[in-house]
Parts: C-alpha cells; sequence; structure tokens
C-alpha cells in the first residue's frame, strides 16, 4: 500500500528533515572532524583529532590468526594483537610490531682501553669492541693496560734451543737451564729416566756406590755407601760380627727320626747307619752338629757305641760322644776320626741318651750320618723315633 508523507507522525518528520541538513552540511562545509566531550576545534594539520583526559582510543582487539584473515589489508591499517598484546600496522608488505625500533647508533664510553661502533644499525646489527692496546692484555679489576714483560709474564723466544727452561727474577727472561740449575743429579746431562750417569748420594735416594749387585747377594751399608754381599749357598744365613762385612753361616738345621732304627747284627760290634739322622755336606764349608739319640737295649748286659761317618779325609773333624754304661756312669769318648771309639762298652741301662757334638770341614761332597753299634750279637740295640740331629 502507498502511503504519503501526510501518514508519518509529526516527530517523525521533523528527525527525517533534520538529519538531512546535517548531511548536507558535513559534506559540504566540514574538512575536519573532532570528536570531545566539550567544544575543540582539531588541530590542522589532522583529518581526525579524538581528544579526552578520561578515555582512551580503542582500535580493534583480534588474534594473530583472526588478523592474517583480513582481506587486502589497507597499508597503515592498524589492529589491538592480543595475542602479543602489542599494537600491529601494515606497512604493505607485512604486519609490523607498533614502536619496534632499530639501532641506529651506539654510544660506548671510551674508558679502560675500550670504544665501540655499530654497523647495519637498521637491520641486523653488529657491535665492535676495539681498543688501541697493543700485545698482551692485562685486568686489575677496573681497566685493561698492555702487560709488561718480565713483570706480568716472562718473555720467550723463538731463538732458544731444545731444553728445560727457566725465568730470570726480575726480568722474567727466559733461557735454557744448565746442570748447575738443578740440585740433584746435576751431572746426569747424558742420562736419561732409567740411566744414571755417576754414583747418586745415599741422601739423594742414591748409593753413593758403583758396585753392582750380585746375584743371590743381600745389600749393606759400610757407613759411606751400599755394598754387596757374595752370594751365600743352600740353607746359609748372613750374619754379621758388628763391623766390616757380613758373612754367610749355615743355618741351624735339625732333623727327627721318624720311625725306630735297630742294630741287631749276627756279628758283635758291627757299626751300622742310624738311617735318617743325616744331612748333605759340602767340600770346604765347615759345619757345627749335635745329636742326641734317645735309644734302648734288649738287655742291660748288652752295651753299645754311638759315633758318625762322612766323606772321606775330612780337613778336620773333632767330636764327642757320650752315653750311658749304667743307671750312674757315663761313657765319653773324644774323636777326630769317623767310627770312634772302635769297640762297644759293656753294659746299658734300658732307657738311654747318647749325645754326639761335634765339628767338621769335609774335603769332598757327600753325606754325614749317625752310626751306632751292639756288643753282643743278635741283641739288639734300637735308636728310637724322635731323636734328633742338628747343623749349622
Amino acid at each position: 500500500m502507498r502511503k504519503n508523507l501526510h501518514q508519518y507522525s509529526i516527530p517523525f518528520l521533523k528527525l527525517f528533515f533534520l538529519l538531512n541538513l546535517l548531511i548536507i552540511s558535513f559534506s559540504d562545509v566540514v574538512a575536519q572532524v573532532g570528536i570531545s566531550t566539550t567544544t575543540i576545534t582539531p588541530d590542522a594539520s589532522s583529518i581526525l583529532e579524538l581528544r579526552s583526559t578520561t578515555k582512551g582510543f580503542l582500535p580493534p582487539r583480534m588474534t594473530t590468526t583472526e588478523r592474517d584473515l583480513i582481506t587486502t589489508p589497507a597499508i597503515g591499517l592498524v589492529i589491538y594483537n592480543t595475542n602479543t598484546s602489542l599494537l600491529n600496522f601494515y606497512n604493505g608488505s607485512s604486519w609490523q610490531i607498533t614502536g619496534a625500533g632499530s639501532v641506529s647508533s651506539v654510544s660506548v664510553v671510551t674508558a679502560n682501553g675500550f670504544s665501540g661502533s655499530v654497523a647495519t644499525a637498521s637491520t641486523t646489527p653488529a657491535i665492535t669492541i676495539s681498543t688501541s692496546i697493543t700485545g698482551i692484555l692485562k685486568g686489575n679489576g677496573a681497566a685493561i693496560s698492555t702487560a709488561t714483560s718480565g713483570t706480568d709474564y716472562s718473555a720467550g723466544t723463538s731463538a732458544l734451543a731444545t731444553g728445560i727452561l727457566k725465568s730470570t727474577t726480575t726480568t722474567g727472561a727466559l733461557s735454557i737451564a744448565t746442570a748447575g740449575d738443578f740440585p740433584t743429579l746435576n751431572q746426569n746431562t747424558t742420562g736419561n729416566a732409567a740411566n744414571v750417569t755417576g754414583t747418586v748420594a745415599i741422601v739423594n735416594g742414591g748409593t753413593n756406590s758403583t758396585a753392582t749387585p750380585t746375584n743371590g747377594g743381600i745389600a749393606y751399608g759400610n757407613g759411606t755407601s751400599i755394598q754387596y754381599s757374595a752370594a751365600g749357598t743352600s740353607q746359609q744365613v748372613l750374619t754379621s760380627n758388628g763391623t766390616g762385612v757380613p758373612t754367610w753361616k749355615n743355618a741351624r738345621t735339625i732333623v727327627e727320626l721318624g720311625g725306630d732304627v735297630v742294630n741287631n747284627n749276627a756279628t758283635a760290634n758291627t757299626i751300622a747307619n742310624v738311617t735318617g739322622l743325616s744331612f748333605a755336606v759340602t767340600a770346604g764349608v765347615t759345619y757345627r752338629f749335635k745329636a742326641l739319640i734317645y735309644y734302648t737295649a734288649t738287655v742291660t748286659t748288652t752295651g753299645s757305641r754311638w759315633s758318625v761317618s762322612g766323606p772321606v779325609a775330612p780337613t778336620f773333624l773333632s767330636y764327642t760322644s757320650s752315653y750311658g754304661i749304667t743307671a750312674t756312669t757315663q761313657t765319653i769318648n773324644y774323636a777326630s776320626a769317623y767310627d770312634i771309639p772302635v769297640a762297644s762298652n759293656l753294659s746299658s741301662n734300658l732307657l738311654n741318651i747318647a749325645e754326639i757334638t761335634g765339628i767338621i770341614r769335609p774335603s769332598a761332597n757327600g753325606t754325614f750320618i749317625v752310626r751306632f753299634a751292639s756288643e753282643i750279637a743278635n741283641s739288639a740295640i734300637t735308636a728310637k723315633a724322635g731323636s734328633t740331629l742338628e747343623w749349622w
């Protein structure tokens, strides 16, 4: 249905004519816009001026994703990025952060020997720190300066020969050390780690001697140096008289009879070995010996004799042989030859002890052994187990 103007209310018509008047007025005469809570005159350089002391300008707020969906953004278009909490503007090719600047210059105060400069300030700034100081630098906690040779460091030189360097006091100059610079082993100029030339004093860990160790020898001190004894023989021990060179002596060795040995020979006074009471001897070596033989006789009227034997023709031999003949008496024989005495005594106790003590230096290698005989044929004399022979 068509309506005429008279069909509208008076208030509506008034508002309609007022809005058309404002549009005609702004389009013809207004070149600037000022928005404020009070009457203002916009700045002559602006097309739009917003002025307030209680309110701010609120641009469109959006995320980075929403910003990037804007189609063909105009150069200078501004939004507030809610992801970064920063204003962004479009420069015609990409979105930029409003207020992001670039380094255009660096002001470095020339101090402590350093100065600075900057290159490509608006793109990728490169700051260069430089110093006019030459040589080796030193710092004192507050400033940098040139180090002084001989005070702050030791000056080297490529002209030095191969060797151990030493530093000169006060100047710091370097030179090759000589033998005299070393108080210990200062003559070892031609040796190496395993070869010392000359002798080394005892106080410095040496022997103060050129003596060569012998195989089986023992090192000993003579008051001024370390020397080495000759090698000993089997079962010898090294002994000292308190002064001079120590000597080897035979160690005391003892054997014990493991079982009874019986002499019940059919011929009276036939001497036999006490097998088990013996030891090997070496020609030229002096031995001392002592035998203690516990023995029994079948009857007290059967006597016995006790002796020793060994390699023929000993250099010297001397011994005593003693054993009982009654409960209160014994016979003592002094001998310098084997198998002495040649005859047996005439009686024995039922339980007896024979003791043979002496010294021998054989002239040949062989076996030294205890021997015994029974006075009566077929009347046993028994050397009992546990009897001993000791030598040294």
